[in-house]
């Protein structure tokens, strides 16, 4: 376990704290100013610390911080290190091969992913990382409660005390930021990113008839959180998750935590894979992420063999960068698909891309 100091325990500083004290041996803290906070160290007294890293939390003024430990207090300054580069170091991203297949294959994430599956005290605590908080684990409370109140509209038809008690066990890994709800009259702690996925699967148990869909797909996975909800509730399918290697890598490190019952498959969508047949297919924004010709990969050999198909998109792609399609030219693609609204909605111009291509054998969509 890597040694740091944490320089800067100001406002930017502060919101570090937490991930960095719970997941490091942090052998004090220093700024500046001086902070009535235990293992405080006055600048001038680092260079007889011992520590691997001083990771210096303020992006904006990191060159000038830099510069003065470097030349003041001769602190070496390959020791010297933003938050962020200190997670790249450590996660050894000079080594990870650029592929940009997505907003987030950006080197840094699926590194951080093979660091955590492989790294025990990594992982403990994953769900706070700050890499991890940008591309998922970043529901806000407000949208949290939103969520509760859409899901217990419909708790005594779908949601039992049983049930509850099982979709809270996904946040018993990864140290996730919960908060606390009523849910079906119980009141419980729970990761806001974990009732998205029990409001997912709400909006499945709505659209479709489950008890004939056996096989599922998703396209972008996250660390399998919503996998995990699906199975715990609906045992016995065979779900498909298709992702970066490293991505999977955390997957299956995760969910091996849990008795599945059902089958888990871990197929990598940076290698061709077989064609197979899918009742359902689902994607949590991750879709609307990719390019286009990864887009083309997957409209070819994923949805267009799906029955039924649930995709929450967002304009990250298709505005952000210009490189994923619009809503427009997905309803194109994916035959018998329409917009619904995402609900609740959590960011400008998210929708919900849904199909039925088979009403009477599977996946049949509820009128």
């Amino acid at each position: 376990m890597e040694k740091i100091i944490i320089y800067g325990l100001g406002k930017e500083g502060m919101l570090q704290l937490p991930y960095l004290s719970k997941t490091f041996q942090v052998t004090g803290y220093s700024d500046r100013k001086p902070f009535a906070i235990n293992g405080y160290i006055k600048p001038c007294d680092i260079p007889g610390e011992s520590f691997d890293y001083l990771v210096v939390t303020s992006t904006k003024y990191y060159m000038e911080i830099k510069e003065e430990l470097a030349v003041d207090y001769q602190i070496p300054q390959n020791k010297i290190v933003t938050v962020s580069e200190f997670f790249a170091k450590i996660c050894n991203l000079e080594n990870m091969a650029v592929r940009d297949t997505s907003i987030t294959d950006d080197g840094i994430y699926p590194a951080f992913c093979h660091k955590a599956a492989e790294c025990g005290y990594i992982f403990d605590t994953f769900r706070l990382n700050p890499v991890i908080r940008r591309v998922y684990e970043h529901v806000s409370p407000e949208n949290g409660q939103l969520m509760a109140d859409m899901i217990n509209k419909h708790s005594v038809r779908y949601f039992s005390e049983k049930d509850w008690s099982g979709f809270i066990e996904n946040d018993k890994s990864g140290m996730p930021q919960k908060e606390e709800y009523i849910l079906g009259g119980l009141k419980l702690q729970i990761a806001p990113t974990t009732l998205r996925y029990v409001k997912v699967l709400q909006d499945m148990l709505d659209l479709y008839q489950m008890d004939h869909v056996h096989t599922i797909a998703e396209i972008g996975i996250g660390y399998a959180g919503q996998c995990r909800i699906v199975m715990s509730y609906l045992p016995d399918r065979e779900y498909y998750l298709i992702d970066l290697p490293e991505v999977l890598e955390l997957a299956e490190v995760y969910l091996s935590r849990f008795s599945i019952q059902g089958k888990v498959n871990y197929i990598d969508g940076t290698q061709e894979f077989a064609d197979r047949q899918y009742d359902l297919v689902i994607s949590n924004y991750a879709f609307s992420e990719l390019g286009r010709a990864v887009q083309d990969f997957y409209l070819e050999h994923v949805i267009n063999h799906s029955k039924a198909g649930y995709m929450i998109w967002n304009s990250l792609s298709f505005k952000g960068t210009g490189k994923g399609y619009s809503v427009e030219e997905l309803l194109a693609r994916i035959e018998g698909s329409f917009v619904m609204e995402e609900q609740p909605l959590t960011a400008e111009d998210n929708c919900l891309i849904v199909w039925n291509r088979d009403k009477a054998d599977s996946g049949q969509v509820r009128d």
